[in-house]
């Protein structure tokens, strides 16, 4: 190959595009994993702050690394 025409792919070989997007996963499982991450991350937010309704410092301090 000459330096001016881009590299092909090999034989048998997917185009990037596609093995990117294609990991095997479904869509109602990435929809599933994604809500879990949410809530997840809101329910720790209620906590902290939860947690930050003290008069203990230690308790403050895990209420704002919680946030």
């Amino acid at each position: 190959m000459s330096a001016v025409e881009p590299d092909a792919p090999a034989q048998g070989e997917p185009p990037a595009t596609a093995a990117a997007q294609d990991d095997g996963m479904t869509w109602w499982y990435r929809l599933m994993c994604r809500l879990a991450g949410v809530l997840g991350g809101i329910s720790c937010a209620i906590a902290g702050l939860w947690n930050c309704v003290t008069i203990n410092p230690l308790n403050i301090a895990a209420g704002v690394f919680m946030m």
